[in-house]
Order: structure tokens, then sequence, then C-alpha cells
């Protein structure tokens, strides 16, 4: 199934040329062109993959719509398109969650398309990991240190062990049971 991604510019000639490469590249793409659009789709369920926010857009701007996606959903991968790249903007758009920060591909030569190509499977990539992580139903094992640092308190503190393996059998993912 491909990757739902949203487009969102104000700018109707950049958000069709968009659409059409990123479609071109296998995903599938809904295109809004107002930040206002794209907080009351997701209001309303509609949640992608990965959101392509332009930074200056007239009414809400790209870092206030950034905010309420954030709000509304808070691990939605962002990364912010704009013409200019200014520092402050970027700072602010990484500090308010965005994922990435990229100069919209308009050169001749494709580099900032490759870049743009590269940000998205990036942040797919890291969806795809995070979910895997959240979905595991069996513990992730401790690190070489902390095993033998587990085992060093259970030697010396063997209540505690106790306590610890119960809490862990009670806080088991939902549907295991409690032993």
């Amino acid at each position: 199934m491909a990757a739902v991604l949203a487009i969102v510019d104000d700018y109707q000639p950049f958000l069709d040329y968009l659409a059409a490469f990123l479609r071109t590249r296998g995903y599938e793409v809904h295109c809004y062109a107002s930040g206002r659009a794209i907080v009351d789709a997701i209001g309303e369920g509609t949640l992608p993959d990965l959101v392509l926010l332009d930074v200056m857009m007239p009414g809400l701007d790209g870092l206030e719509t950034l905010q309420l996606l954030k709000a509304a959903a808070p691990a939605l991968p962002v990364i912010m398109l704009s013409a200019r790249n200014q520092t402050s903007t970027v700072v602010d758009a990484v500090r308010l969650g965005a994922l990435d920060y990229l100069v919209k591909p308009d050169d001749p030569e494709g580099l900032a398309e490759i870049a743009l190509e590269a940000a998205v499977k990036d942040a797919l990539a890291r969806l795809e990991a995070v979910k895997a992580l959240t979905s595991r139903s069996e513990p992730i094992p401790l690190p070489g240190r902390l095993a033998r640092l587990q085992a060093d308190v259970a030697a010396a503190f063997p209540t505690d062990v106790d306590v610890n393996e119960s809490l862990r059998r009670l806080m088991r993912a939902p549907g295991q049971g409690v032993e």
C-alpha cells in the first residue's frame, strides 16, 4: 500500500507540480490549499502518513498550522517547505516539531527534488521504525551494561527484583493478560 502524503500550499501551480512529482514516485497524494483545510481534514479523521507544509501562506501560516497539527496529532511527521531558507524560521519549525525543513524544489538540475525525495523516504522510514517498535509484543532486551546491572541489583536486592517483575507483568500490553 502506498504511503499517503498531504501537501499544503496556497500556490496552486506548485501544489500541482509537487503532487504530480510525488505521484510518479508511487505515493498517494492529497492536496490542501490552506493550513485551515489540512487542520479541518485531520479533525475529521483524515490522517496522512506525512505532511509537506508550506511556510508562507495567507490565513494560517505554516508555523501556526504546524502547531495545530501537532496539537491534533503529535506523532504526525511534518516537513516544512519554503522558497527561502531563513534560519529563524527553520529553528522555529524544528522547535515546534517539524521533522525537516527544505527549500522548495525549483532548480533546473533537480537537486532540490532529490533532497525532497530523500527527506520523504527518511521520514517514512522513521515512521515505520516507530510503528515496528510500538507494535512489539515482546519486551525490548536491555543493552549489555544494563542487563549486567540488573543481575547485580537482583543479587543485592532480591525484593526489588520481585517488585519489578510484578510490575512488568501488570504492565504487559493489553490482551496479554496478567499472570
